[in-house]
């Protein structure tokens, strides 16, 4: 395997759980798999280092980065405001093919959700929103994104999977809100990308909602 594939498969396994927040990342196991030697592998764990799917210190083992209290808290906080900023500058600054990639990533997610396939869904949206960082033009607000989606990523893969019949409407709502958001940059019009944006946030807020109150037990217990 090549170093890039084993390091888009590594992506793949962090960001729908496969690997384990703070969970140890073994040399031994990953050149094993992979068929690389082990300097190429650390060189991967040092990117996925530098923009937050793994934390690689020197003085310790390779660990998927972990999902703590503090940095959720931190998300549900900062979400809104980065996308808004993200999508105001998209809708100023997006270069003339700009937008060819989110419409990508807007088919591959409808596809894999008319298919049920949560994991590719889940995916798909997460490259939508880097594609979004892209089209900003703005490196500072692209790499923040990069994070904050790594993790939201994580916490929202459920999302995809809808057991209910409101999580289904729910997930028809981010669809056509992205469409939305999609017209509204290739518009120019930034009020209109920033609230869209924000309805498509309240959707992944109700998820991370969830997560940090699950449902309780059943009584008779």
């Amino acid at each position: 395997m090549s170093k890039i594939e084993a390091q888009d498969d590594l992506r793949r396994r962090i960001l729908l759980g496969t690997l384990k927040p703070d969970e140890i990342l073994e040399e031994s196991r990953f050149c094993a798999e992979y068929g690389l030697s082990r300097t190429p592998l650390r060189e991967i764990f040092q990117r996925l280092s530098g923009v937050g799917y793994v934390t690689n210190d020197h003085n310790s083992r390779p660990r998927v980065a972990a999902l703590d209290l503090h940095g959720f808290r931190s998300l549900v906080q900062t979400g809104p405001m980065l996308l808004n900023a993200v999508v105001r500058q998209a809708a100023e600054f997006r270069g003339p093919t700009d937008v060819d990639p989110l419409h990508a990533q807007q088919a591959r997610m409808a596809e894999a959700i008319e298919q049920d396939d949560a994991q590719a869904a889940a995916l798909a949206a997460h490259d939508f929103h880097a594609a979004l960082g892209a089209a900003s033009r703005n490196p500072y607000l692209d790499l923040c994104l990069t994070r904050l989606m790594i993790d939201v990523t994580r916490f929202s893969v459920d999302f995809y999977a809808p057991d209910k019949k409101k999580d289904r409407k729910a997930l028809r709502k981010a669809i056509q809100t992205q469409n939305r958001l999609i017209n509204a940059i290739e518009k120019g019009d930034a009020e209109a990308s920033a609230e869209q944006v924000l309805i498509r946030w309240q959707l992944i807020g109700e998820v991370l909602d969830r997560m940090a109150r699950p449902d309780p037990l059943p009584i008779d217990l």
